[in-house]
């Protein structure tokens, strides 16, 4: 309030013009109150100089701060492009803070991103200043984006400063236009849209070009879901490209699809990662689950993961068999059989695909009616369920070969076709091997499955290869069950050939003594020497 309105306010409620007291009383007031004011007026003048408020405190401290700095993220763009800017300050104590930035020329575009939490801010018209208030604050951080306008020359520079009335001082920072700046495009991702399961790690690479006509530093980061999780420095001059590759454990994630990238401050290449617990398709086989006191079985696991990975199997026994012993591993780094005979392991190191077989044998002591249990041990990896081997006290499954029919004679290197006849004469279900044996080799096999009393017709037929013709033995082995008979091979013209198919003179000498000898007719020794004189194979 002026003196005037003062003397103006307070006139009213004084006496009338005749009335001297009141009127002395007004001026010495007014004199009053004009040295107060003076004496205020100096006394700010003084404490502005020594750094004194008028309360006394010192306002120095307040206006001083401990850190204040502007960074922008691209120095140098090309034109209509935009960059980010953030300024940040702390102050020894709290206060009432005005940020003004100032820019020169004006650009494009200006729009505050984040305030830091200021009450008051905005964007001159003009795009050449902006101002943030707060009320009461210490430390804060302001980001704000700039567009160079679009008509911005080679070589033109925007400046960035801190305004007259800004609180905040800071250096001038520059944005220069390049027409033609870096560009780094990012390619060739791999792997492209893949799987793994959680905790696995993977091996991504990318190409890195810079596209643009000038030399760039830019960090080149491996991304999941816009989080950076790896990330490499790469310096490329135009025309230039480098390959980037980083190992990260992406799968260290929940169950689920993600968004994997390499990415640029320019370009980005993306695929879909999905992250899953590791998956299986498992099946144990018993090849016979009904079996008498002291008799063995075959188990066999087989395990197809959904990838590629450790794998570890554990199957336990109760009670315990008389024996357990590994027939194939599938391949494992590590495998063992607990000696209480009530477990076996098996360890693979990466593996999709494998099969371990073992057998147990029941104890002589089990009874009719007893069962015994395989399943899953708590420690595999995969849980297979539970199956039962049960005791029974019927005779064991006994191939036998009830007859063998074949021919009496076949010449050297021709087919013979063998028919056996087998029945399962035991008391339970069984599985062999059928063998057809010729002059002791075993030349075909079929293997059977029979309940008791079951017959089967099993038919084999081989060449009937021989080192010289002759009798030989031939017949049908089951274990140490045999039905056999005597053949005779026959000479043929392939005995008198060569390895060639064809006959020498040797061959026609050997025939005509065999001819002598009464092993071969006439009409094949002429045929044999049909052969030798038109030096035409048999075979």
């Amino acid at each position: 309030m002026s003196v005037h309105q003062w003397r103006e306010d307070c006139s009213p409620h004084l006496s009338g013009p005749d009335n001297q007291t009141p009127r002395r009383t007004v001026q010495r007031l007014t004199m009053l109150f004009v040295t107060v004011t003076l004496l205020l007026a100096v006394l700010a003048l003084v404490g502005s100089g020594l750094g004194i408020a008028a309360d006394g405190s010192d306002t120095a401290s307040l206006n001083e701060t401990n850190t204040s700095e502007r960074n922008v993220s691209d120095h140098v763009v090309s034109p209509g492009a935009t960059t980010s800017v953030t300024v940040s300050f702390k102050f020894q104590e709290a206060r009432q803070v005005t940020l003004v930035e100032t820019f020169t020329p004006e650009f494009g575009n200006v729009t505050i991103v984040d305030t830091g939490g200021a009450t008051l801010s905005g964007v001159n018209n003009a795009n050449d200043e902006l101002f943030v208030d707060w009320g009461e604050v210490k430390t804060a951080t302001v980001t704000y984006e700039v567009t160079v306008p679009d008509d911005a020359a080679d070589g033109d520079t925007f400046t960035l400063n801190s305004g007259k009335m800004s609180d905040v001082t800071i250096e001038p920072a520059v944005i220069e236009v390049d027409t033609d700046p870096a560009f780094f495009d990012v390619a060739e991702l791999t792997p492209g849209e893949t799987s793994i399961d959680s905790g696995d790690s993977v091996n991504v690479s990318a190409t890195v070009t810079n596209t643009g006509g000038t030399t760039d530093t830019q960090a080149v980061n491996l991304t999941l879901d816009g989080e950076v999780v790896a990330s490499q420095s790469v310096t490329l001059e135009p025309g230039e490209t480098q390959s980037v590759t980083f190992m990260a454990a992406l799968g260290d994630r929940d169950a689920g699809s993600y968004e994997y990238a390499v990415a640029s401050a320019d370009e980005a290449a993306t695929v879909t990662l999905t992250v899953g617990n590791p998956t299986a398709d498992l099946d144990r086989t018993i090849s016979e689950s009904t079996l008498t006191p002291g008799a063995t079985t075959t188990v066999t696991v087989d395990v197809t993961q959904n990838t590629s990975s450790g794998l570890f199997l554990a199957e336990s026994f109760t009670p315990a068999f008389a024996d357990v012993t590994i027939v194939d591993d599938g391949g494992a780094d590590f495998k063992g059989v607990n000696n209480a005979n009530d477990e076996v392991f098996a360890d693979w190191g990466d593996v999709k695909s494998t099969t371990l077989t073992y057998k147990v044998t029941i104890p002589k002591d089990a009874t009719a009616g007893d069962e015994y249990t395989i399943q899953s041990a708590s420690s595999s990896d995969y849980a297979l369920g539970t199956d039962t081997i049960t005791i029974s006290d019927a005779e064991p499954a006994s191939f036998a070969v009830e007859a063998f029919d074949a021919p009496g004679s076949v010449p050297q290197e021709e087919n013979i076709t063998v028919n056996a006849t087998v029945t399962n004469v035991g008391g339970m279900n069984g599985t062999e091997t059928v063998e057809y044996r010729l002059g002791g080799d075993v030349v075909a096999t079929e293997t059977v499955t029979l309940a008791p009393n079951e017959t089967v017709t099993v038919t084999f037929e081989a060449a009937a290869t021989t080192d010289r013709p002759g009798a030989v033995t031939h017949g049908v082995w089951i274990a140490e069950e045999s039905h056999t008979q005597t053949l005779t091979v026959k000479h043929s013209r392939a005995t008198y050939a060569g390895d060639n198919g064809e006959i020498g003179l040797r061959g026609v000498s050997n025939a005509s003594t065999d001819w002598n000898d009464g092993h071969i007719d006439l009409s094949l020794l002429r045929d044999i020497i049909g052969h030798w004189r038109t030096d035409t194979p048999v075979r």
